[in-house]
């Protein structure tokens, strides 16, 4: 018979053992419904599944080989952890740690591996190689850190660069990071200007045109409000990677950051 006595709010001291383990279940999701628990499995399921399959990528057609790192199974554990991170940070605005964690430490394991094999194995697994890893991790880790502290950004963006720097290596995470700032300064810019001439240029207006205190301060907090916005930074680093990656296998001898910086 199930104990439905109601549990005193705040007071665990004098619940029965029933009631202790309906606390137990209810505060904890189910094993395989907890997203930290399916971030650690989701890599080795995909690795079984790849590896009887023989998926793997080392280049884009006859466009050239992909960068180190980018193909293989590093390519595709990267590319798992980089769309969740867009899902989670354009859902809730943060790109969280199960969801980092396992993507670094498991960089470093598929690094290790390469380090010691050769070959067909070697190629197939994709990875930059375990010095090269750890430095990517570290550096990239660094630098990140001190422009959070300067200019007080998402600890989740530190994180995705690390990650980064795990597969690719510091000089391409350093490469997508500055085509990802580019491209959402350009972003930032035509929201603003969009912002500003749908809405803040018609409540301004108005309010001059009442020429009342109250309603040109009202107006003042609206296009505050309506021009203030938290840019979610994990689609544009997905952007900046297929810009980074895919520019100079389109148009071999340049790189994406060239390119952009002439637009720009």
């Amino acid at each position: 018979m199930t104990d439905t006595t109601p549990i005193p709010a705040g007071d665990t001291a004098i619940l029965s053992p029933m009631q202790e383990r309906t606390v137990e279940a209810t505060s904890h999701p189910p094993l395989f419904k907890n997203p930290a628990v399916v971030a650690w499995l989701v890599p080795l399921a995909w690795s079984l599944g790849a590896i009887p399959a023989g998926w793997t990528w080392s280049g884009w057609g006859s466009w050239g080989p992909l960068p180190p790192g980018a193909g293989g199974l590093s390519g595709q554990f990267l590319a798992i952890a980089l769309l969740v991170a867009c899902v989670t940070d354009l859902r809730g605005r943060k790109i969280r740690n199960w969801t980092m964690y396992p993507a670094i430490v498991y960089g470093l394991l598929l690094n290790a591996m390469v380090s010691f094999s050769s070959g067909p194995v070697a190629e197939w697994l994709g990875g930059i190689g375990l010095l090269a890893s750890m430095a990517g991790v570290s550096i990239c880790f660094s630098g990140a850190l001190c422009l959070f502290l300067l200019f007080r950004g998402g600890a989740g963006d530190v994180k995705l660069i690390s990650m980064f720097g795990c597969y690719l290596g510091w000089r391409m995470a350093a490469e997508i990071w500055l085509i990802t700032m580019l491209i959402a300064a350009l972003f930032s810019v035509g929201w603003v200007a969009w912002r500003g001439a749908g809405v803040a240029v018609p409540l301004l207006s108005s309010a001059l045109a009442r020429n009342s205190s109250d309603s040109r301060q009202m107006a003042a907090k609206l296009v505050a409000g309506w021009l203030k916005f938290k840019i979610p930074l994990a689609p544009f680093f997905l952007l900046g990677t297929v810009v980074a990656i895919g520019v100079p296998l389109a148009w071999p001898g340049h790189t994406a950051l060239e390119l952009l910086l002439r637009l720009t």
